[in-house]
């Protein structure tokens, strides 16, 4: 892949932010209406964790060819899913369980969790590679 190529590590890094907050954002207003919005979940769920993947792919491709040099971290990912995850786990317990954790943000946070960690092990493995 070229390095003019649209689909470059920015174009996904950038996909996958704008893809990041609207997700987070459609599962907290769903949350919020009592799950009005479930028939999209699934759809809104599958389709960010595909654009996290083909960037973690892109980034860790670059990193083994020797293109990648960001410094971007993937813990915000992480980070920022757990803070949401625990915010909607806070609010059905003080609601006596009035609202219901969507299922698909369960899987969105285990993909994301999964992702994070093969990407450590790649750039654990990527760094040991390096220093032989």
């Amino acid at each position: 892949m070229e390095k003019d190529s649209v689909f470059t590590e920015r174009f996904w890094k950038i996909l996958a932010n704008i893809w990041t907050f609207l997700s987070m954002a459609f599962f907290t207003v769903d949350f919020l209406t009592y799950g009005k919005y479930d028939s999209l979940a699934g759809a809104i769920g599958a389709s960010y964790i595909v654009i996290l993947g083909l960037y973690v792919g892109t980034k860790e491709f670059d990193r083994w060819k020797g293109n990648h040099f960001s410094r971007y971290m993937g813990e915000y990912f992480v980070i920022f899913w757990t803070v949401l995850l625990i915010g909607f786990i806070a609010a059905i317990i003080l609601s006596a369980n009035s609202y219901r954790l969507p299922s698909e943000i369960i899987t969105i946070y285990i993909s994301v969790l999964g992702i994070f960690a093969i990407t450590q092990k790649s750039k654990s493995w990527h760094k040991k590679e390096r220093q032989r």
